[in-house]
């Protein structure tokens, strides 16, 4: 086991890696987001968040100003893939599947 600690050690060592943590996935209501991008941009991580990103255009401008100047990465993730031929924004519950 201390063998592949080690070993697992000095592959991150070389590779560049400060910590394990390289990104963190912010699960939390879009109004309570930007204390944690805060809090990450200080630890140097990069943060994901799911759409929308905010309650409002301040805050998620705030949000990308924080990542920009921590020179950090904020991703956005949609879990909706558009679907050809339907007009975005793509709701599943107003889809008549049975039109089909």
């Amino acid at each position: 086991m201390r063998s592949e600690q080690s070993s697992s050690r000095q592959w991150k060592n070389s590779a560049g890696i400060r910590g394990w943590t390289m990104y963190v996935d912010v699960c939390r209501m879009p109004n309570f987001r930007l204390p944690a991008v805060e809090l990450c941009a200080t630890a140097q991580k990069h943060v994901l968040v799911q759409k929308p990103m905010a309650t409002n255009v301040d805050t998620a401008r705030r949000m990308m100003m924080v990542a920009q100047k921590a020179a950090i990465q904020l991703g956005v993730m949609s879990q909706h893939l558009q679907k050809a031929g339907l007009p975005a924004p793509f709701n599943p519950y107003r889809y008549n599947r049975s039109a089909e």
